[in-house]
């Protein structure tokens, strides 16, 4: 039985969020999936951040149980973000605060 691996970016901080980022991408274990649709890998390290980007501030992964690496992308010097998250019988959610600005600030939730 496969579940959903869901990756929502929160938006850029801080709260409520200033945008989203007009590309990102996750790479779970050897899959890369990248939104919009269509926007060439690798990203650029600064996209355009935008409110007019979140219908694009969800990628998602359908799976089996496991256990699974991934990195979410643009990676920066001040935004580095992997992990590994657990599927066991249910869908998961990872949220990611898309921090793109000079010197961070952001939290990852």
């Amino acid at each position: 039985m496969l579940h959903e691996v869901i990756f929502n970016d929160t938006g850029n901080c801080p709260p409520p969020p200033l945008g989203y980022p007009a590309s990102w991408a996750v790479s779970l274990d050897n899959k890369t999936i990248v939104e919009p649709p269509g926007a060439g890998f690798p990203l650029p390290a600064y996209p355009e951040i935008s409110p007019a980007f979140k219908n694009y501030s969800v990628i998602t992964f359908s799976v089996p149980d496991g256990t699974y690496q991934y990195t979410v992308y643009p990676q920066t010097e001040f935004y580095l973000d992997n992990g590994t998250v657990v599927v066991n019988g249910s869908d998961v959610v990872v949220s990611a605060v898309i921090n793109l600005e000079m010197g961070g600030g952001c939290l990852r939730h």
